[in-house]
């Protein structure tokens, strides 16, 4: 790899604002420009490419470099994060700058939308899970500028969930796909930046012995934090993302979508709650309470799948489940509690449950639905996956940029 910058720039050059976080779009506009000068600038953003003061980083750029502008690309649900979830996103233009959607023909920059460009930019909040897409965006996104030979700056931003937690099983790269690149727990505890370090230095993409990376750092970010202690205002990252509470379940709640039970797709509360038609939710409840999940307790509920941009599992059909209220996020066990309420259903005997192929991508092993099949097997694997984690980390703090 020609550079792997630690990115450690000026941390105490400039005070925080008392309680606030600066992700790394800000420090990049006020202290790293020199990365930029002179060079042709393609953008990876959607709408959560904000500063603090409310800009956006597309707007930041064309007065701080003007003319320097020449694409912007988008991850799935587009510029302005209102695509539905799947749904191939067109070609678009903004102000004259023409917006590629690495969610629709391609998902990975071609050639010839690079050319002309010296200095690939990416800013996309993640969530801290595996599966969200963002992620396996800018792992193609850094294939692409290897390949070209472009220069990559990824913005830095906070991991939502905080950056202490690890778990879940680390994925196996046979089952490598688009919602999971990177051999990594399914919650990883690393920021975006992180990441992107993690993935050149350990040699997790194609063509990283030519990468040029740098990665800007937020400032004030410590990993103990959650999202709402940063001072920065919430943009929900994706429709199903509208706030800390969801995307606090999500690392394990989406597990879901691996099976024929609802994750409250097309409701206002998506996986915080789930539930299948004709299922005993006092049942599937009885179940969960026998596990003794740390951090989080479960409420009876009943709710109906609308259709709206999307298509959810039983939309109009009544589902009857649980949903989930997390009591103590610090104990809080998302992975393990999302493989749990899979084996409640089975255990509860919901009516036509079934696990799907598309669990294993998720959870990145071939035998996770195995796993789920009694309280002794979900037991010992979740112990083998805190071998995997703790390997894990030893591995990560090569890469980690915060305390």
């Amino acid at each position: 790899m020609k550079r792997l910058l630690a990115a450690v720039l000026l941390l105490v050059a400039v005070p925080v604002a008392r309680g606030g976080v600066e992700p790394g779009a800000s420090v990049l506009l006020r202290d790293s420009l020199h990365l930029l000068t002179g060079a042709r600038l393609g953008v990876v953003c959607n709408h959560t490419a904000v500063l603090p003061d409310g800009r956006h980083l597309l707007d930041a750029l064309a007065a701080a470099a003007p003319g320097a502008l020449r694409a912007v690309f988008t991850p799935e649900h587009g510029l302005t994060g209102a695509a539905a979830a799947g749904r191939e996103v067109s070609d678009t233009a903004r102000g004259g700058l023409p917006v590629y959607s690495l969610f629709g023909a391609t998902r990975k920059p071609t050639p010839a939308m690079l050319r002309g460009i010296d200095v690939l930019i990416v800013d996309l909040q993640d969530v801290g899970a595996r599966y969200y897409t963002y992620v396996s965006t800018l792992v193609l996104c850094m294939e692409a500028a290897a390949a070209q030979h472009i220069r990559i700056v990824v913005l830095d931003r906070p991991n939502p969930v905080g950056g202490l937690a690890v778990e879940g099983p680390v994925l196996d790269t046979a089952l490598r796909s688009f919602v999971g690149m990177l051999p990594v727990p399914v919650r990883h505890g690393m920021t975006i930046g992180e990441l992107a370090r993690a993935a050149a230095g350990e040699r997790w993409i194609r063509g990283a012995d030519s990468l040029d990376l740098h990665v800007v750092p937020m400032r004030g970010w410590k990993r103990a934090m959650f999202y709402d202690e940063t001072g920065l205002t919430w943009v929900a990252p994706s429709p199903n993302i509208p706030d800390l509470a969801t995307a606090l379940v999500y690392p394990g709640m989406c597990l879901v979508e691996g099976s024929s039970a609802s994750e409250g797709r097309g409701t206002s509360s998506p996986f915080l709650q789930t539930g299948a038609p004709g299922t005993d939710a006092a049942a599937l409840r009885r179940v969960l309470k026998e596990f003794r999940l740390p951090g989080v307790a479960f409420d009876t509920t009943s709710f109906i799948p609308t259709t709206s941009a999307s298509v959810p599992k039983h939309a109009g059909h009544l589902c009857t489940g649980v949903r989930l209220v997390v009591v103590d996020r610090k104990r809080f066990r998302p992975v393990l509690t999302g493989a749990v309420v899979l084996h409640a259903f089975a255990a509860a005997r919901s009516p036509g449950f079934e696990t799907t192929a598309f669990l294993d991508r998720l959870a990145g092993e071939s035998f996770f639905a195995r796993r789920l099949t009694s309280p002794k097997a979900l037991r010992e694997a979740a112990a083998r996956w805190e071998v995997q984690c703790a390997d894990f980390s030893r591995l990560r703090a090569r890469y980690l940029l915060y305390l």
